[in-house]
């Protein structure tokens, strides 16, 4: 077993620190950061995490233009939800100016 690898066979009283290992292969564990740390320090929600890690280990997994490609679909996903919430944002915002306010008739 390499030094970056753990024996899994422990008894559930030990406690296991699950930044010094990886499970398949050493694209993260060879990094003085590990992604999640950046995940939690940012509080990253799923997609922005996601695009993250495959920018991060573009270089290292021996795919780089695929992870890229899955990098930008994650972007993609949050563009498209940022400009539809912007969109419901204005629709509200106009709205909200064209009701009558209270008191006042609607002419």
């Amino acid at each position: 077993m390499s030094e970056k690898q753990t024996d899994y066979r422990h008894s559930s009283s030990q406690k296991i620190d699950s930044v010094t290992y990886q499970i398949g292969g050493n694209h993260y564990v060879k990094r003085s950061i590990q992604p999640w740390e950046v995940w939690e320090a940012y509080d990253m929600n799923p997609w922005e995490a996601n695009a993250l890690k495959y920018l991060l280990r573009h270089k290292d997994k021996g795919k780089p233009l695929e992870d890229l490609k899955k990098c930008k679909h994650y972007l993609e996903y949050l563009i498209n939800k940022m400009e539809e919430q912007n969109v419901q944002d204005k629709s509200r915002e106009w709205k909200n100016t064209t009701e009558p306010k209270a008191g006042f008739p609607h002419l």
